[in-house]
């Protein structure tokens, strides 16, 4: 197994895309997670990841699902409290990694 060099990822930078980015991210989206893409549901932001102004990897958040038994458990909220606070839960969507970044240690697949 190759030992990953180091990289310096204080250039590292993350923000929400625009809206001239919009297709292109949507196209890597579909081209490099392994489950594919077709849209992100409800209220969403999607962000791209840069590494000396390169495209490194995609992020995409949306609403929170209206239920998830083990997620409801695991807060131990009453329904009417998953009603009031649900706004307030996200949804990490998709979040695949171009081939440049993958070779990092530690990262997120």
């Amino acid at each position: 197994m190759q030992e990953n060099k180091q990289v310096d990822l204080s250039w590292l930078v993350v923000r929400p895309i625009t809206d001239r980015e919009r297709q292109p991210w949507y196209q890597l989206m579909k081209e490099h997670h392994y489950l594919g893409f077709k849209h992100l549901v409800g209220e969403s932001i999607r962000y791209v990841a840069l590494l000396d102004d390169s495209w490194v990897g995609l992020l995409g958040f949306c609403s929170g699902t209206f239920t998830s038994a083990p997620r409801d458990q695991w807060i131990g909220w009453s329904i009417p409290q998953r009603l009031q606070r649900l706004k307030y839960i996200v949804n990490n969507s998709r979040y695949p990694n171009k081939n440049k970044i993958q070779t990092f240690r530690n990262k997120a697949a």
